[in-house]
């Protein structure tokens, strides 16, 4: 096999001064040790060789030339020729055109000051290294002309060749050139020239050229077999014949390509040069074009004779397989093995599709911070694959640190199979990432055991730990496992804190490695019920020994209690049949209903027993944060997912309850900022019953005071707008009254002057 770059033609240098340069590459090779290996580096450079430093002193060389001080020119290019003779063997075209230039000028120049055969020696390098060059005899006095003439003439002959078959190539002393111009200018000497075509016998002629004096070189090939012409796109296909490979395409098209058919519609720099496969036989062959990625073409040759066969340009096929996503918002981004990418809409609404070549991918969908879904996927050529989106929160998987190889393997499988039984998060492994910037953030086994045990404090950034890993491998929540002891450890202690703006200080939870029923409960408190509203019933109940139920001491006007009739004084006994001796059962059962639902109460009035249909009310609340049941950090995220989307619950509420997640992580400063985002004419007033503008004050006042000792006096003047809010309520309407808590707070804080 063999490459050739245009349709069987010889092999062309790539400029025409190439005999010259191999000549001198001859010579330097012999005598300059190292030469052969600069040569061979400069020739793979493909930028720009001339500095802009020697195209400046050139530009001014040419100058001084041209001026009354023409000698101070000399020194200049010969800074120029120093600089650029060394790279004359990279055949590079603009240090050629300085160099000839260069020794042209210098050599009138040195000849107009007496100095001739210094101008001769410049003129023989000149010849030398360019036989086919001739000067612009308009630019140069007569005398240098002549010269350069004469100077040609004692080096430079010509070779001519008359080949049968006519496109045979033509390599002298192993360097290829073009006979299409006809005779060849080459420097005198003794050569060896090699003829050959694909399915002819090959030549070899040895033959002198002497100055001034033409060479004919003739030589007659013998066909020896029938030869397979082919180039594809792209370059570095595999051709088989009979399913023996023969040929690897390989380089680019040379300009005088030009496709037609199915390949017009590509560009004629991504077809590979010309590619013979010889050695042929005449009859019937099956040839395959084969490349990675690609489908393989097929096609049948029948061979008559030993003659050429060309394939023309074959443009291979992309393999390719379609990603099918279903259920994907309009506004989620899409990634492929960690980069964007854009699917186009598919032929279903809410459906995307991408094309992509057969192989396995990771696909990642990612909608704000808190949803996710990741999943890996195979895609085959000429096939479709379904995947239904399916966005969950994240729960970053941050390994588990400590030696004891068992206990590490017992933990992640135990918490993978708990979460997995779960379904409700979209779990991504980062271990491998994480544990390489625990060493920068300060994290290991030795101290987070200290900081579980109390023997060490503050040692550990939480606030930058968040931010990087937000940054480096977003998420909702992360977990990190400790495992108590290096060599034989029965439980772990988990580390687990939200993406902000979440608590930045992590909640513990601890897991015996042999109990899977903890790391279930575990997942079991992971899943998020968020709902910020409960159902209200709108008075105020007491226990007494002096009735059979919970006693009404207040009946909030317009409210549920007050719709149903309910009255002072009155003692629930039963709840939608469910018997209640004290406010607690009461509550409890009061619990289970849904805001909006109807219930028939049985109280006691004046000594009768008489039924009521009560429409439960509706209220606003602070989610539960002591109920061991949840997880802090899974609230706190998905508490955030809602304030990234269309919630169905008012912004304010969900930034009381991240103020209140904030406080209860002991996150103060973070509390002020949350609570003093809310809007208050987004809210319920400060003479609105319930949870309310005064309910905000309230807490503001609580994290002002935490924040210390420099915001007392901003604390203070929250509980008075919280004591001044007479109707606002503390968690939610049914909830105990605000202004009472205020006052005590104000009390504390400026006894003498409240």
């Amino acid at each position: 096999m063999r490459s050739q770059h245009s349709d069987h033609r010889p092999l062309r240098v790539r400029s025409p001064i190439a005999i010259g340069l191999n000549a001198i590459a001859l010579a330097l090779v012999m005598v300059t040790p190292g030469l052969s290996q600069l040569v061979s580096e400069d020739i793979a450079i493909e930028e720009q060789l001339v500095s802009p430093e020697i195209e400046q002193i050139f530009e001014k060389a040419q100058g001084l030339f041209q001026s009354v001080d023409q000698a101070d020119s000399v020194p200049l290019f010969s800074r120029v020729i120093e600089e650029l003779e060394p790279m004359v063997l990279t055949g590079d075209e603009r240090v050629l055109a300085l160099l000839r230039s260069s020794l042209l000028q210098r050599s009138e120049a040195n000849h107009n000051f007496g100095q001739t055969d210094v101008a001769r020696s410049d003129l023989i390098t000149l010849v030398t290294t360019s036989p086919t060059y001739d000067v612009d005899r308009g630019q140069v006095s007569d005398q240098i002309a002549k010269m350069f003439d004469q100077v040609k003439a004692d080096l430079v002959g010509f070779v001519e060749f008359l080949i049968d078959p006519p496109d045979a190539s033509v390599s002298i002393n192993g360097n290829s050139i073009s006979t299409d111009t006809g005779p060849v200018a080459v420097l005198a000497g003794s050569y060896s020239a090699n003829i050959q075509r694909p399915g002819f016998t090959s030549s070899t002629s040895t033959f002198d050229v002497a100055p001034d004096q033409a060479q004919m070189v003739e030589a007659v090939l013998e066909r020896t077999s029938a030869v397979l012409f082919i180039r594809t796109r792209p370059s570095d296909a595999r051709v088989f014949v009979d399913g023996v490979e023969r040929a690897l395409t390989s380089g680019v098209a040379g300009d005088d390509f030009i496709a037609s058919g199915d390949a017009a519609a590509y560009d004629r720099s991504e077809f590979s040069e010309l590619t013979w496969i010889d050695n042929l036989d005449a009859g019937g062959r099956r040839v395959e074009v084969r490349k990675a990625g690609f489908r393989t073409f097929e096609t049948s040759v029948e061979i008559d004779g030993l003659t050429d066969v060309h394939l023309g340009a074959v443009p291979l096929e992309k393999e390719a397989g379609t990603l099918v996503l279903s259920a994907l918002p309009s506004d989620a981004q899409v990634a492929l093995d960690g980069k964007p990418v854009r699917p186009f809409a598919g032929a279903s609404p809410g459906s995307a599709e991408l094309p992509l070549a057969p192989g396995s991918y990771v696909i990642s969908v990612t909608r704000g911070v808190f949803g996710r879904f990741e999943t890996t996927i195979d895609i085959a050529d000429r096939r479709a694959t379904a995947v239904t989106v399916r966005l969950q929160p994240a729960l970053v998987m941050l390994g588990v640190l400590g030696k004891d190889e068992v206990g590490k393997r017992r933990l992640r499988s135990g918490l993978a199979d708990a979460f997995q039984a779960e379904g409700q998060w979209a779990m991504l492994d980062r271990a491998d990432a994480a544990g390489n910037l625990f060493g920068d953030l300060g994290i290991n086994a030795g101290k987070l055991r200290k900081l579980v045990s109390g023997t060490e404090q503050g040692t550990i950034d939480w606030a930058r730990v968040q931010s990087t890993l937000d940054e480096q491998m977003p998420g909702s929540v992360y977990l990190l496992g400790v495992l108590s002891d290096d060599l034989l450890a029965n439980e772990a202690s988990l580390w687990i804190w939200p993406a902000a703006p979440g608590p930045s200080k992590p909640e513990l939870r601890r897991v015996r490695l042999d109990q899977p029923d903890e790391m279930k409960l575990l997942a079991a408190a992971f899943q998020p019920k968020l709902d910020p509203v409960r159902p209200t019933l709108g008075a105020t109940l007491i226990d007494t020994p002096l009735a059979g139920g919970p006693v009404i001491v207040e009946v909030v006007a317009d409210k549920a209690a007050h719709k149903a009739g309910l009255q002072l004084g009155d003692a629930i006994t039963s709840l939608g049949g469910v018997p209640v001796y004290s406010e607690a059962l009461f509550s409890i059962e009061f619990l289970k209903l849904e805001a909006g639902e109807t219930v028939t109460l049985e109280i006691e009035r004046d000594g009768q027993l008489m039924e009521a249909e009560l429409v439960t009310g509706r209220s606003f609340t602070i989610i539960d944060l002591s109920d061991p049941r949840r997880v802090a950090a899974a609230l706190a995220a998905a508490l955030a997912g809602e304030m990234q989307s269309a919630s169905r619950w008012p912004k304010w509420v969900l930034q009381l309850n991240q103020a209140a997640i904030l406080l209860n992580a002991g996150e103060a400063e973070a509390a002020v900022r949350a609570l003093r985002q809310i809007d208050a004419s987004q809210t319920p007033g400060t003479t609105a019953n319930g949870l309310s503008m005064g309910t905000v004050s309230y807490w503001l006042g609580v994290a002002l005071e935490q924040a210390g000792p420099r915001y007392i006096d901003r604390a203070t003047d929250a509980y008075r707008r919280a004591a001044a809010s007479e109707g606002a309520r503390f968690l939610h309407d049914d909830g105990p009254r605000v202004a009472p808590r205020a006052w005590s707070r104000l009390q504390r804080l400026a006894p003498t002057n409240p």
